[in-house]
């Protein structure tokens, strides 16, 4: 979590598969600049206004 994109790019080729991130933007900002196959967990309080855009 809060990592940026190309310390879990290193990670993913490592072999992990899991990862998790704290905030709604910066997991659909770093989302689409990695492998489809990442396994993504929010964690922490979800506001009902960030929802739709996190499930989008």
């Amino acid at each position: 979590k809060t990592k940026p994109v190309g310390v879990i790019r290193g990670v993913y080729d490592a072999g992990h598969r899991c990862f998790g991130e704290n905030y709604v933007q910066e997991l659909i900002d770093k989302a689409p600049q990695l492998p489809e196959d990442i396994e993504w967990h929010f964690i922490g309080n979800l506001q009902s206004n960030k929802a739709k855009a996190l499930l989008g």
